[in-house]
């Protein structure tokens, strides 16, 4: 909806939008035991608040920074928007990157805490945990409560219930107070040619490609997007 960029200053405004306006229809859909499932807009809306409030119980606070490591799947977005949604910055991982370049984007991005997709991932983060002072959590997105300890190690549904238990209050405060210049992600290079830069992009940053993608793309209702690069890959 190419009217958004006139009144829906960041990514979560528009899913507030989208779920008011397009309520029970699909805005996700995934393979799970062979069939497709779907996501409404309502359901996306109320699980990235409820994730959301569960990081604030967490202690994240605005300008924070999450980190994320997993292959694409509605739990990334989900963690992505609920992250921007308390006013935190998310910084993605490529899933197949090694301890060591796990190491380096936790320690330079001060990240707080990490969401992980299963226990693979995890053991990444076991493993450089004692050099990354400023983590002080790993959310499981698999919700393999034999990894949790109820600690540092979470699961994705427990911190949601947090966040349940807390109302969205606090949440719907930090999304009325964003600022569209200030900071929504922290995208590392490559590292190919040196250490690897983190790229500041803002919400303004994210919704302008956006729109600017809708001027390009003629997107119509009932349209589906196949997502095949890594989400880490914005």
């Amino acid at each position: 909806d190419r009217g958004l960029a006139m009144n829906h200053s960041t990514l979560v405004h528009r899913l507030e939008h989208q779920a008011e306006t397009l309520g029970s229809q699909a805005a996700l859909r995934f393979r799970l035991d062979n069939s497709w499932r779907d996501i409404s807009w309502e359901q996306y809306r109320m699980r990235v608040l409820d994730l959301a409030a569960g990081l604030v119980e967490l202690g994240v606070s605005a300008q924070d920074r999450v980190a994320m490591i997993s292959h694409n799947q509605p739990n990334w977005v989900i963690g992505d928007l609920a992250i921007l949604a308390v006013g935190a910055a998310s910084v993605p991982a490529y899933p197949n990157s090694i301890p060591s370049q796990v190491e380096y984007l936790l320690q330079h991005s001060e990240a707080q805490v990490i969401f992980v997709a299963d226990g693979a991932q995890l053991r990444k983060v076991q493993q450089v945990r004692g050099a990354c002072p400023a983590l002080r959590h790993a959310i499981l997105m698999d919700d393999d409560e034999l990894l949790a300890d109820g600690d540092f190690v979470l699961t994705r549904s427990s911190v949601e219930e947090r966040g349940i238990k807390a109302g969205r209050e606090q949440v719907e405060a930090r999304i009325q107070g964003l600022d569209p210049g200030s900071l929504a992600t922290i995208i590392y290079t490559s590292g190919t040619t040196g250490p690897p830069k983190g790229v500041m992009l803002s919400h303004r940053n994210l919704t302008f490609m956006a729109d600017a993608l809708s001027q390009v793309v003629e997107f119509e209702e009932g349209d589906s997007t196949l997502s095949f690069l890594p989400l880490s890959h914005v």
